[in-house]
């Protein structure tokens, strides 16, 4: 089992992105879960243009302190959760909102991923902004705490894990990390896992479409029948594109 590497995972955000950009008009991206800002230092460097402007939201306070450290202030944080950052954006629309590995998976309920999607539904701009996922695989949400589960660069550290399975074959595990940036403190979060067939059906449901993909961590290729049954194989991680369907109405 894997993740992407940083500089693989980079480039395939840089290609969702490009799908929007308009070098006559402002682009706006949003980093949900954002974390200690990662993916937006990459995304700074490599689109200096004015015209390109990145949001990062997060949830938790200790993880957006860190980011502040990392981004010098040159990208707007905001405080908020997956399930109310609409409020956070005062509905303003969005070009592009990506959802960064294991992110989606602090959704418990369905409830919570169902309000998650309206919120996208919110903000997104109608039919040509574009909604990425990155999805871990669940045998790397189901896990076990080991001394090699850490991140060096921002020193986390899993140290706990308790695993519960759930009546419809998912598993709800409870993580807590160490993380070692002073002052030293613990974070704990509940995870779920989620098989790639009810995640688009979620999407489909709420009149999404999907435009492309990513299996085999390399390519962004675009969605047709044939990636359809490779996405059933949820052994690795994959990025889904979703777009709101037009109206034909």
């Amino acid at each position: 089992m894997y993740t992407l590497k940083s500089s693989d995972k980079h480039l395939l955000i840089i290609k969702i992105i490009r799908q929007t950009f308009n070098d006559n008009q402002q682009t706006t991206v949003v980093e949900l879960g954002c974390g200690t800002g990662e993916n937006l230092l990459a995304l700074q460097n490599y689109f200096p243009n004015k015209n390109l402007k990145f949001i990062g939201i997060d949830h938790s306070q200790a993880m957006l302190n860190r980011a502040r450290e990392k981004l010098n202030n040159k990208i707007e944080l905001l405080h908020g959760s997956l399930t109310d950052f609409a409020q956070c954006l005062q509905t303003k629309p969005v070009d592009c909102i990506l959802l960064p590995a294991g992110t989606f998976h602090h959704l418990i309920t369905d409830q919570e991923r169902q309000d998650l999607v309206n919120n996208i539904q919110q903000t997104l701009r109608n039919e040509t902004g574009l909604f990425a996922i990155y999805l871990f695989a669940d045998s790397l949400i189901h896990t076990e705490a080991t001394e090699s589960a850490a991140n060096t660069e921002d020193k986390f550290k899993l140290i706990s894990v308790e695993n519960t399975q759930e009546n419809d074959n998912e598993w709800i595990c409870k993580q807590i990390f160490e993380f070692n940036v002073p002052p030293k403190i613990q974070l704990s979060w509940r995870l779920r896992t989620c098989s790639i067939v009810k995640l688009i059906r979620l999407f489909i449901s709420n009149n999404f479409e999907i435009l492309f993909c990513c299996v085999n961590g390399k390519k962004l290729l675009p969605y047709n029948e044939n990636i359809s049954s490779s996405l059933t194989n949820n052994s690795t991680p994959i990025i889904i594109v979703f777009r709101t369907r037009k109206n034909t109405n």
